[in-house]
């Protein structure tokens, strides 16, 4: 598996491809806690808005979180 330029081993665990170890280890506890169902894995959040300015076209920027938990 590729590694990042942190030096970070990606990694498998129940079907979700983790960035990192601790990552895993990290959503290992969460699940404990939470429950598998109350946590989403790298939910993606819509930042600003794509629009068109004129003849510009400026994207979308969202944000990745790494969780959420719900309860």
């Amino acid at each position: 598996m590729a590694r990042n330029k942190y030096g970070a081993k990606s990694n498998m665990y129940d079907g979700i491809r983790f960035s990192s170890i601790v990552e895993r280890d990290f959503y290992k506890y969460l699940s404990s806690t939470f429950g598998k169902e109350n946590i989403k894995v790298h939910p993606r959040y819509l930042i600003i808005p794509g629009e068109k300015v004129g003849n510009i076209k400026h994207r979308a920027r969202f944000y990745t979180a790494d969780f959420e938990c719900m309860n």
